[in-house]
């Protein structure tokens, strides 16, 4: 069966969403969480959640890079909303007056994953895919090639035909990161899906079913279960992130995988074993 990641975003966005991808972790509902470790739940969350992962060596654990959203900090109420952190840098071409800080973000938050957390991440992506524009790509590579990461990076070229604006601006990005982060030994997930517009009429097992169906090994689906208190404070996807969780703790994610002939498990496990086999489909047509 083709081994597949199914990773759920921002944990430590909230204590209320953290709680949700842990306990979505520990049911083996999903078997990867990417962190964010700019805002107060991270530090109160982290040993928990490293907890579980030495619990179970299938799990993997992401550094989750955010350049785009304020946290909640120790002592404050809830967010009034979210507030972009320097987006003109981001979106730039990589210049070195830019580059000087964004160097610095990256590895004050690395700094800050491994503090709490008590080792390197498994792998490492971005918030709002921040890390793929063109402002944080040189910087994010450099990065990694001088600490010679031995994890894998996110990439987000969505492996399925759905069609999308965002997924054709990611597309591009994505295959420029590639090919940077390639020339500097860094490795990258093969597949990817979970893209959406976070609708009210989406059909997310439909739309999981399908990029699922598109993956090879190393694919990774992103997911974001959490805690819908969190739209009282500003977070935007509040309201969509407990009904993912809802779908997720039903078994969703592994009643698909089972019709595609695939399975959770960590990508790094198979990663001498790359093929170009693809999840096949053994239902005529998806349900719902």
């Amino acid at each position: 069966m083709i081994p597949i990641v199914v990773c759920a975003d921002d944990f430590g966005h909230s204590s209320g969403t953290s709680l949700a991808i842990l306990w979505l972790l520990q049911r083996r509902a999903i078997n990867a969480t990417s962190c964010m470790v700019g805002g107060q739940a991270w530090p109160a969350m982290a040993p928990a959640l490293r907890h579980a992962a030495d619990a179970d060596p299938r799990l993997a654990v992401g550094l989750h890079l955010n350049f785009t959203e304020r946290l909640a900090q120790a002592g404050e109420g809830p967010r009034t909303g979210s507030q972009p952190a320097g987006l003109a840098a981001l979106l730039a071409p990589p210049r070195r007056s830019n580059q000087g800080l964004i160097a610095d973000s990256i590895a004050g938050q690395w700094d800050a994953f491994v503090t709490a957390f008590g080792r390197e991440p498994d792998f490492v992506d971005g918030h709002h895919h921040a890390h793929l524009a063109p402002g944080v790509q040189a910087a994010l590579v450099a990065f990694l090639a001088r600490i010679q990461f031995a994890g894998w990076v996110r990439q987000c070229r969505t492996s399925s035909a759905r069609p999308g604006t965002k997924r054709l601006a990611l597309d591009q990005l994505s295959d420029q990161f590639r090919q940077r982060g390639e020339r500097q030994g860094l490795t990258f997930n093969t597949g990817f899906g979970g893209l959406r517009g976070f609708r009210q009429d989406e059909n997310l097992e439909a739309l999981w079913r399908t990029d699922l169906a598109a993956m090879r090994r190393g694919g990774v689906l992103m997911v974001h279960p959490g805690d819908d208190s969190a739209s009282r404070s500003g977070d935007s996807i509040g309201s969509h992130r407990r009904r993912e969780a809802g779908l997720l703790a039903q078994g969703v994610i592994p009643r698909i995988l089972n019709d595609l002939g695939c399975r959770l498990d960590r990508w790094p496990a198979v990663r001498q074993q790359a093929s170009t086999a693809h999840c096949q489909t053994r239902t005529t047509s998806p349900p719902g």
